[in-house]
């Protein structure tokens, strides 16, 4: 399970990123077109909690996305991308998206993560 905290989900404007990505507020707007949806986002690594093992990324409006990563299952699926992590560098996350919460968050689950900039490295890295 993921929670997300971010700040108010009224941005139905349909900005978009420079790649033709949805903002997370816009998804939060639009929580049925993306429900149970499969979503990957160019999203900021902001840090990573041990303790209470969550995630968290930002898009470039700093809404935050904050993961639950203290499951085995989570932790096995991104094991491997878990190995070398430095927050500000912009990851391609890809989640799917469950509902939005009181608070107008996105909850979703994280499927992966990897650099963004493997997708400019001939063979994608």
């Amino acid at each position: 399970m993921m929670m997300a905290v971010m700040g108010p989900a009224v941005s139905a404007s349909g900005e978009e990123t420079e790649k033709g990505e949805p903002l997370l507020g816009d998804i939060a707007a639009d929580i049925d077109a993306y429900r149970s949806r499969t979503v990957t986002l160019t999203l900021k690594l902001k840090r990573v909690d041990a303790v209470f093992e969550k995630i968290v990324f930002y898009d470039r409006k700093n809404h935050d996305i904050a993961f639950d990563i203290s499951s085995r299952e989570t932790r096995r699926r991104i094991s491997r991308d878990m190995r070398n992590l430095h927050p500000g560098v912009a990851y391609r996350v890809t989640f799917i998206v469950r509902d939005r919460g009181s608070l107008g968050e996105v909850i979703g689950d994280i499927g992966g993560f990897k650099p963004a900039f493997l997708d400019a490295v001939p063979g994608g890295g």
